[in-house]
């Protein structure tokens, strides 16, 4: 004997309930396409915990089908995924990526923000790193305090070899433990140029 189907004119309304239905018991196998439409999803329903690891991929979903309506407001957003690409990106509010109070060898790497800050401690070397390919161009912020000196020494600041300057000649650093210079660079070479120039000088 043929077993009989189970149509929703069987079903009394409200028959059956998610206590009904233990952990696990419908697989996606026995859901037919498009059996389950948004509209018939509570709000807050589907949490994280419910979602498994590699359960949504890119063929699940429709170009244009995540808007920022259906999102939402995302509070806090955590990326793990160190190696990224960043494309037509235009860096608004950026971190300020405070390299403290130090000297020596001191590296700029532009992909951790476009605004740096140092407290230069006596003479240093700088490095620049993280430019993107040549398609694309980036630059930088560079807030130092105490780049001429603190007032009582002098300090050298050695800028990469890359670096061109207004006329050739990089600027005059303020002396003075607490005065400020502000610098800009950009490049569209990947890094193998940057241009430099002094936004500010002796700013306190």
């Amino acid at each position: 004997m043929a077993l009989s189907k189970i149509t929703t004119n069987s079903l009394a309304a409200n028959a059956v309930t998610s206590a009904a239905i233990a952990n696990g018991e419908i697989a996606l196998v026995d859901l037919a396409t498009d059996a389950v439409g948004s509209d018939q999803i509570a709000a807050g329903a589907v949490t994280g915990d419910k979602i498994g690891l590699t359960a949504i991929n890119a063929n699940n979903i429709v170009d244009g089908s995540i808007t920022g309506a259906k999102l939402g407001a995302i509070e806090t957003l955590t990326i793990t995924e160190l190696s990224t690409t960043r494309s037509n990106t235009i860096a608004v509010n950026a971190n300020n990526y405070a390299l403290g109070a130090t000297s020596g060898n001191i590296t700029i790497n532009v992909a951790q923000s476009t605004y740096f800050s140092v407290n230069t401690t006596n003479s240093s070397t700088f490095f620049f790193e993280g430019a993107p390919d040549s398609s694309k161009a980036t630059g930088f912020v560079l807030e130092i305090t105490s780049g001429g000196g603190n007032g009582v020494n002098t300090f050298t600041q050695t800028w990469p070899s890359e670096v061109k300057w207004p006329s050739g000649t990089a600027p005059t650093l303020t002396d003075g433990a607490a005065n400020v210079d502000v610098l800009v660079f950009i490049t569209d070479d990947a890094g193998t140029t940057w241009r430099g120039a002094a936004s500010q000088l002796d700013s306190y």
